[in-house]
């Protein structure tokens, strides 16, 4: 089991969706918690970047970072499909 760990802007867009959209959410990170490397969610790792991988909901995409040492998933970015990749 790994400790999650969200950051303030995946936060506040978790805050911002509708209740039923947070609890499909919440649900997912929990599964992503448990077993991070299980196959049951839309899951792929992202290219060129080691320990990135981001989750497909929807429209909605949320990026984590796995630190295997610390046991920790860190979510770190959430938003639509056309906007989270713009950096």
């Amino acid at each position: 089991m790994y400790n999650a760990k969200l950051s303030k802007t995946v936060y506040k867009f978790i805050q911002h969706q509708t209740p039923k959209f947070r609890i499909i959410v919440f649900d997912a990170l929990e599964k992503i918690a448990q077993d991070p490397f299980h196959n049951y969610l839309d899951i792929k790792k992202l290219k060129n970047m080691e320990h990135h991988y981001r989750l497909r909901l929807g429209k909605y995409r949320i990026l984590f970072e796995i630190f295997k040492s610390d046991s920790l998933v860190y979510f770190y970015a959430a938003d639509s499909r056309g906007d989270i990749y713009k950096g």
